[in-house]
């Protein structure tokens, strides 16, 4: 400011304005750094169940905080659960062979249903015709025959388990 405006404005005037001016200037200190919204605390996943997106076709997504695709909350993506030939169907939440890329997608020898072939499962080298049909507790078809079942006899008494 020019000296002779100060003159003109008075003793009482420049104590007054300075003290305006330097309280308008805030603190030297530089300002803090904002964080944003304050948000919801960080829980991390305690099972595989906590990530699952309810997604067929991308796979089951697993808990694995140590895992570096994880997420925040410690979910890893999952892996396609389809295998090379096949596209993931997710109204059916199943695989589907694509014939037209390959016929055989589990690589056993026995072709898809889909392809005119006779394996019931082509995401499982387990399950084909010819296949020896065990007991299990999933209860799967190994042979990829219905009406047949495993004959497990684990304590050798000539009968078939009860389980079976």
């Amino acid at each position: 400011m020019g000296a002779r405006f100060l003159e003109g404005l008075g003793h009482r005037s420049v104590v007054l304005w300075t003290i305006v001016w330097v309280s308008g200037c805030g603190s030297s200190k530089p300002p803090a750094e904002d964080a944003g919204v304050d948000a919801a605390p960080r829980v991390l996943c305690t099972a595989d169940a906590n990530c699952d997106d309810g997604l067929f076709c991308n796979g089951p997504e697993v808990c694995a905080a140590d895992d570096p695709r994880a997420d925040v909350d410690g979910c890893a993506p999952g892996n396609d659960p389809c295998l090379t030939g096949q596209r993931g169907d997710e109204a059916e939440a199943l695989c589907r062979s694509v014939c037209s890329v390959i016929a055989d997608a589990d690589g056993h020898g026995q072709d898809a249903i889909v392809c005119g072939g006779d394996d019931c499962d082509d995401t499982s080298a387990q399950r084909y015709p010819g296949n020896l049909e065990v007991c299990d507790e999933l209860d799967r078809d190994e042979d990829c025959d219905p009406t047949t079942f495993g004959d497990k006899d684990d304590d050798r008494d000539g009968f078939v388990d009860v389980a079976c």
